[in-house]
């Protein structure tokens, strides 16, 4: 079935161009908002629009902006169901649906689990709709292009196309931001019950497991740290040995043979330290210890083997 694309008229466009802002849960704030209204058509398939997230964070909800009138909308005889598809996190895609009536313009759909989304990242939503008529359901948009980096697609004769004489959807997400600063999990060498490993490989990387994915930028020689601890107490460092941040974001390997300087001596207590200039996608520092004044460092010995 084709797409027709139509104008809305004066008195529809001046309903939806009268919309207020939908109010978000409160723990959410705007991320993208919609763009200006001068345009409609029929939703006769599914359509999808890309957009770039704004705020790192948890995406909780989207608003949709689609008239829907005649009896076909009537709730009370059941009216057309509009389901929102996200997709593009590290996760599987998040769903949300919502059933439409002749009364409304602006949908709150809230998206549960709400997916994690990065700021400058671009991610994708589609609608689609069941038990509808299509004459009755038009859904609101823009000819300018006001989501850099993906256009308005339409499902069209079995794939997706980008109309000639439309651009964007029109949507607004809102994301609750992400405020949790993040831990170090787990270590290797790992740290004994009593607090520092005896015998540890003298060929293993150090490294660190965060709870939860972490800036690449801020991950370095400058915020992981290696040393040796000499028999006095005082700590000489172990200088260039390259630090890398696993492709999952969450693990950060310290390599002390990286350098033709740098070994691992034999029954050698060292000192690894991961500083609070280590960030998370967000921005937030390190805090190993939320419960104390201050973000906290990771701080932890280890002692090699005879081999």
């Amino acid at each position: 079935m084709s797409k027709k694309r139509i104008l809305i008229t004066l008195a529809v466009m001046a309903v939806m161009l009268s919309l207020a802002v939908a109010p978000a849960m409160a723990q959410s704030e705007l991320d993208q908002s919609q763009p200006i209204i001068n345009q409609s058509w029929i939703m006769q398939e599914p359509d999808k629009q890309t957009f770039t997230a704004q705020r790192t964070g948890t995406l909780d909800l989207v608003t949709i902006y689609v008239q829907c009138g005649g009896f076909a909308c009537n709730q009370d005889v059941g009216g057309p169901v509009l389901t929102v598809e996200f997709s593009g996190s590290q996760s599987d895609p998040s769903f949300g649906y919502t059933t439409l009536d002749e009364h409304r313009y602006g949908y709150d759909i809230p998206l549960d689990p709400a997916p994690f989304v990065e700021a400058g990242k671009q991610y994708e939503i589609k609608l689609s709709l069941e038990g509808f008529a299509a004459q009755d359901v038009w859904l609101g948009g823009a000819t300018s292009d006001v989501y850099p980096g993906g256009e308005f697609s339409a499902w069209y004769r079995d794939e997706w196309t980008t109309s000639n004489d439309f651009k964007d959807l029109a949507f607004q997400t809102y994301v609750t931001p992400d405020t949790t600063a993040p831990t170090v999990d787990t270590v290797n060498p790992a740290e004994a019950p009593a607090g520092e490993a005896q015998g540890a490989e003298r060929t293993a990387n150090v490294t660190a497991t965060f709870s939860e994915r972490m800036d690449p930028n801020t991950l370095s020689t400058s915020t992981f740290k290696l040393f040796k601890v000499n028999k006095n107490g005082a700590t000489s460092r172990i200088t260039n040995a390259p630090v890398k941040l696993g492709a999952d974001g969450l693990t950060v390997e310290l390599n002390p043979f990286g350098s033709s300087d740098t070994l691992l001596n034999k029954n050698t207590r060292y000192k690894a330290v991961v500083t609070t200039g280590a960030k998370d996608l967000a921005g937030n520092a390190l805090d190993q210890d939320p419960t104390t004044t201050g973000n906290q460092q990771k701080v932890w010995y280890f002692t090699t083997g005879t081999s």
